[in-house]
């Protein structure tokens, strides 16, 4: 569970915040950034409830 937890943090939480500066800088809009990136965040969420439903129906 440790190393889990370990990984998450390091494939989500290291590129994150140099990925929202690339994403603002060329945006040059904090409002449309966070727009951006939560649209992102609720298409993954989706795509993984979908992936989660289908395996637990196996």
């Amino acid at each position: 569970m440790a190393i889990y937890t370990v990984a998450v943090h390091i494939i989500g939480n290291v590129p994150s915040s140099p990925l929202f500066d690339v994403v603002q800088d060329h945006i040059d809009s904090w409002r449309k950034t966070a727009l951006i990136l939560t649209s992102v965040l609720f298409l993954v969420a989706a795509i993984w409830f979908m992936g989660n439903t289908k395996i637990s129906l196996l």
